[in-house]
């Protein structure tokens, strides 16, 4: 099982209640990951925003090497 480094934030959260080790952010984490592995069952998020986005991402960095003349950006996925 492999965590992100840009999930450390809901792992490393302290508890609302002195009696409990881990944060119930921790503990629904946790629980997500234990499906995910198990069943093969992932929380999928999207939105008309991340869609928009993902649709000009091609065209935006075109724009960026073409005002910068920079030349090596390139789309990571």
């Amino acid at each position: 099982m492999k965590i992100r480094a840009s999930q450390l934030g809901k792992i490393m959260t302290s508890p609302k209640t002195k009696g409990e080790v881990l944060s119930k952010t921790c503990k629904t984490y946790i629980q997500e990951l234990a499906i995910e592995n198990t069943y093969g069952i992932r929380k999928e998020f999207w939105s008309r925003y991340t869609d928009k986005g993902n649709e000009c991402e091609n065209e935006a960095i075109e724009l960026v090497n073409d005002v910068l003349n920079l030349g090596f950006i390139y789309t990571n996925g």
